[in-house]
């Protein structure tokens, strides 16, 4: 071939060369689009399968959980009716048990009470001795009525004769026990402060005896009867009532009186003696043991005060001096 058209030949391969690549490049970049939108269709799809997927799972999910929550609500609910019918029946029987033992318990009232009611009716306290000691009692204002208006001499009688009764009313109670009772062991002691009240407030009004040896005896029996009230509340059966408070017959502590104290009474009942003597004119030349008389009461009501409130035993025999009669 001729030389002159070897460009020419040159030009035109080159320019189909040119178009073969074009066309390739379009079919690529076709092919590319192509893929990429059937790549992106596969994607959408599957983004809609996952949705859905995840869509059916939440309605799954919720119905469980709503279908769990309803069956734990039915449990608490039968749990909660469980409890409440346990709780009912578990008071029903704590109010059928307190009945039962409200009702023995005023069983064990009742018979407390008939043990009490017999007992009483078995004490006797219409005795001898306890009539004695209800007129020691009606004599002591008479005495004292006496001695604060100048009538000795008949203050010493009637003071005679309230000693002689005490002795009688104790040597009676000793020597036939059926005319003993726990009424008079209480009666005796009782119209004893009487009497002692009585002769030695008139005694101190009279201005007889000093004031700090009234008030050591006085202050001492006073402290007697409040402590054997207290102790007679509580030892008495139930129920507690004032009436049963002053039944005599149902006598619950006993008072047993010490040697000092027996002494202290003696000396007691025979200083009011001395001192009616002295003033009725009879052994005035002895008037000078008036003094010592006096301080030796003093000493003796002192010492059986600590024997009853701190010691509460005789010194000498170490007897207790108070005592609980069982009921």
């Amino acid at each position: 071939m001729d030389g002159r058209y070897q460009p020419l030949l040159f030009c035109l391969k080159k320019e189909v060369y040119r178009e073969k690549i074009k066309e390739k490049t379009l079919e690529q970049r076709e092919k590319i689009r192509h893929h990429a939108s059937e790549q992106r269709e596969k994607f959408r799809e599957k983004s809609l399968e996952q949705r859905d997927r995840l869509r059916e799972k939440s309605i799954e999910q919720r119905d469980k959980i709503r279908d769990k929550s309803i069956e734990q609500r039915e449990k608490f609910r039968e749990k909660s009716i469980e409890q409440r019918e346990k709780l009912r029946e578990k008071s029903v029987e704590q109010r059928e048990k307190f009945r039962e033992k409200s009702l023995e318990q005023q069983e064990k009232f009742r018979e407390k009470g008939r043990e009490i009611r017999e007992r009483a009716v078995r004490e006797n306290w219409y005795t001898i001795p306890n009539a004695i000691s209800a007129g020691r009692i009606v004599l002591a204002p008479i005495t004292g009525y006496c001695i604060t208006h100048g009538h000795y001499e008949a203050a010493l009688y009637l003071n005679v004769v309230s000693m002689i009764s005490d002795f009688l009313d104790g040597k009676i109670a000793r020597t036939w026990p059926s005319q003993a009772s726990t009424l008079g062991t209480a009666l005796d002691p009782l119209a004893d402060k009487i009497t002692m009240l009585a002769v030695y407030s008139a005694f101190a009004v009279a201005g007889d005896i000093p004031l700090w040896l009234f008030g050591t005896i006085i202050g001492r029996d006073v402290a007697l009867v409040l402590g054997t009230s207290i102790i007679r509340y509580q030892t008495l059966p139930a129920p507690k009532t004032l009436k049963r408070y002053f039944d005599f017959g149902l006598v619950s502590v006993k008072l047993n009186p010490t040697w000092i104290s027996k002494t202290n009474t003696v000396l007691q009942f025979l200083l009011p003696v001395w001192l009616l003597t002295q003033s009725s004119g009879f052994l005035s030349s002895y008037a000078f043991l008036t003094a010592p008389f006096c301080y030796l009461t003093f000493s003796t009501t002192f010492i059986s005060t600590f024997e009853y409130f701190v010691f509460r035993r005789d010194l000498l025999t170490r007897k207790k001096v108070i005592t609980k009669i069982a009921n």
